[in-house]
């Protein structure tokens, strides 16, 4: 217990430290403006849990505490008092492009994310620790650190404009998802909506539209990044990124001719002698552990499904409503 205490007394004198305040500075300020956003948005519940799950991982280094974060942000956006007692209300997409509101709660949540795992990297660990736990309490080395000395002043201008950035292009986006209709009767087969967003197949529409862009930018991008790497290769990489890729296609031709070769080469030896071993059967408990695993994952995940389909269909039938 005193060794827990001591690493938090030295988690938070990290934190004091002029080189990481601003980081903490950034993390507090994103996490008011998310307050703010949701007493925007009528709901006090929509404001207040987020910031208090962001504080609680800040100041105890919670490692969760950044998604749960996230998590919370999402859930409200969807009910606004926490409970799904009421239906939500409908949501009209013209009136949700490049709202005050929106763009306070989207780009704060993206501040606080990065700032707060950069934080993290600066004063708790910078990565997690995947080892296994009695691994983990055998080695309790000190654990690795970003240094602070590294923290240069034009980190968090750079990760306020991108966040702008990224802001502005998903604002664009959801601009051209909620105003365009999928007709494949015209060429090019999507138009603009008109008349009631409910009567012109919106919500298939978008979905449509968002996947084929998604599919659109990962491939793409997979390319650029592949591109990329191969141009940033040395002669030694090269080298061996050839001789892997030449393994991977004849992998099965190599096998075979070795296994032909150890057949011919063992064919002038003596057979050994066949000794038929009994398979031992394997005992009820650990029969009665596998029926028990696999009829427990099977009802977690039938849980799981009706949980989805059932929140799913709330939402969407009380948006149509």
């Amino acid at each position: 217990m005193s060794e827990k205490k001591e690493n938090l007394r030295t988690y938070i004198e990290r934190l004091l430290d002029e080189r990481v305040r601003s980081y903490v500075v950034v993390v507090a300020a994103a996490l008011l403006v998310i307050f703010v956003s949701g007493l925007i948005g009528g709901s006090l519940y929509a404001g207040l849990v987020p910031a208090l799950i962001g504080l609680v991982g800040l100041a105890l280094r919670g490692g969760a505490m950044p998604v749960l974060c996230v998590v919370a942000v999402a859930w409200f956006q969807a009910l606004p008092f926490g409970v799904p007692l009421f239906a939500p209300p409908r949501i009209d997409p013209r009136f949700t492009h490049f709202r005050i509101q929106d763009l306070l709660l989207i780009a704060a949540t993206m501040v606080y994310l990065i700032a707060q795992y950069r934080l993290f990297a600066l004063t708790h660990r910078v990565v997690p620790d995947d080892r296994l736990v009695k691994v983990r309490r055998a080695d309790q080395g000190p654990p690795e650190l970003r240094d602070a000395d590294d923290v240069e002043e034009r980190e968090i201008p750079q990760l306020l404009v991108i966040a702008a950035a990224v802001l502005i292009a998903g604002q664009f986006l959801w601009l051209i998802l909620s105003e365009t209709v999928l007709d494949f009767r015209t060429l090019p087969p999507f138009r603009l909506r008109e008349g009631d967003f409910r009567r012109e197949w919106t919500y298939v529409s978008r979905e449509v539209l968002f996947g084929l862009g998604l599919g659109f930018v990962l491939f793409f991008g997979r390319l650029a990044f592949w591109l990329w790497k191969l141009k940033a290769m040395n002669r030694e990489e090269a080298q061996l990124t050839l001789a892997d890729t030449g393994w991977v296609e004849m992998r099965r031709e190599a096998a075979r001719l070795e296994t032909w070769r150890i057949y011919g080469k063992q064919r002038g030896l003596p057979t050994p002698p066949v000794v038929r071993k009994k398979r031992s059967k394997p005992s009820e408990p650990w029969l009665l552990a596998a029926v028990g695993r696999a009829c427990l994952t099977l009802f977690v995940a039938v849980f799981i499904a009706l949980v989805l389909v059932c929140g799913g269909s709330y939402i969407i039938f009380g948006l149509i409503r």
